[in-house]
């Protein structure tokens, strides 16, 4: 699945702040940082497709090889 996580085309402008898909104000953060995101990653068995999905829509680009996602902020 890591594959296709890094391997992102549609990767986003890596500003601080940016806009979730569900168009809510975020922050583009790295994703051990996002504990909404992060839980995605931690489900027992991996993530679903769905989840998959989601961290690449939220994909912002990357700080080394980590991947930045756009975390909404609360």
């Amino acid at each position: 699945w890591t594959n296709d996580f890094i391997h992102n085309p549609t990767v986003r402008d890596t500003s601080d702040s940016c806009m979730t898909p569900d168009r809510q104000p975020g922050m583009c953060i790295n994703i051990q940082r996002c504990e909404e995101l992060v839980e995605v990653l931690k489900k027992p068995g991996g993530p679903s497709q769905e989840g998959l999905e989601s961290l690449r829509r939220h994909n912002c680009g990357f700080e080394g090889l980590d991947a930045k996602v756009c975390c909404p902020t609360r």
